[in-house]
């Protein structure tokens, strides 16, 4: 299941969670316009701190799970009725996936993903991971890496 196709999976299945009727809207874009670097580094800081914040709180937010039977599980969390986090996790054969949508003020602000496959039961193994900074529903930053291991005890990521 590529990225996008997943985005709209887990934000349907979002909007069938939620406690109450939001305005909560997503359009993702690149940005167009070029920005200081210092600039871009002060908003990743700022997502950065967002989503520790947010990851440290966890076990004091309403907590709601959905199971789609054999595609995905999602968990929501709440502050006070506002989605904070969704994570999904997505088994299919020798292929998991799994992420976390980070929202401050029903904004998107970081989509972290990570896809991890075999090859077959002895390897290889790959993992791939990603993050999307987001501004203002812009996208501001991308990073990824992927890395191939030959034996699953060589994992440390």
């Amino acid at each position: 299941m590529n990225l996008l196709k997943l985005f709209f999976v887990v934000f349907c299945s979002f909007l069938l969670l939620s406690c109450k009727k939001d305005e909560t809207t997503v359009s993702i874009k690149k940005s167009d316009k070029k920005e200081s670097i210092t600039s871009l580094n002060l908003k990743k800081t700022i997502i950065e701190k967002n989503f520790k914040e947010i990851d440290a709180k966890l076990n004091t937010y309403k907590k709601k799970e959905m199971s789609v039977p054999d595609e995905m599980d999602i968990t929501a969390y709440y502050d006070q009725n506002h989605l904070v986090k969704l994570t999904f996790t997505s088994d299919y054969g020798h292929d998991t996936e799994s992420g976390s949508f980070y929202l401050k003020n029903n904004k998107l602000f970081l989509l972290k993903s990570e896809y991890y496959s075999e090859q077959s039961i002895s390897g290889p193994y790959t993992i791939s991971q990603k993050m999307l900074y987001f501004d203002e529903n812009v996208v501001i930053e991308s990073l990824g890496k992927e890395q191939t291991f030959k034996t699953i005890s060589a994992i440390n990521m």
